[in-house]
């Protein structure tokens, strides 16, 4: 399989069977590890809606990243812990959490998630991105993009040459 992200969770989703809502997640799937779920949006109850609808299993999560520590990117977490009970978080190092009974990596510097997945690490003291592998390129996956589209780029584009964003 060729590297797949779908978007779950956004304020303006074009599928009338989605519930849309304040925030973003996107699924991103590889050959290399169990999928990751970048970011949880605003609301839990519509998060899990919208992957039942797309057909993606809560508990098949392996990893799930959150770029920052705003409500809009956090508030859908409880409702995926409730029904996945082995899903590693990667959070930046800036936001002091303890999740009893959840393995949780505090991320600084730019780190391997799996072999086609890396966070770009923490920018500016608040937001990491995914830097997504592909047979064409990089492909960059943002939150807010709080510490600029710009830095977000440079550092993503010393992974390799930049194919595309979500931006």
């Amino acid at each position: 399989m060729e590297t797949k992200i779908t978007i779950v969770y956004d304020n303006c989703l074009n599928k009338r069977w989605l519930k849309s809502g304040w925030g973003f997640s996107a699924l991103v799937e590889t050959n290399q590890a169990a999928p990751i779920l970048f970011d949880t949006g605003n609301d839990g109850t519509s998060l899990v809606h919208n992957m039942e609808q797309l057909g993606i299993a809560p508990e098949s999560i392996g990893t799930i990243v959150i770029p920052h520590a705003h409500g809009d990117h956090t508030g859908g977490l409880s409702a995926i812990l409730e029904v996945n009970n082995r899903a590693q978080i990667y959070i930046p190092s800036s936001v002091r959490a303890r999740i009893p009974g959840r393995k949780v990596i505090s991320v600084s510097q730019p780190l391997q998630i799996s072999g086609d997945v890396m966070s770009i690490g923490e920018l500016k003291n608040i937001e990491q991105s995914l830097v997504v592998k592909t047979s064409k390129g990089i492909l960059v996956v943002t939150g807010c993009s709080n510490p600029g589209v710009g830095a977000i780029l440079d550092a993503a584009s010393s992974h390799g040459k930049i194919y595309g964003s979500n931006q």
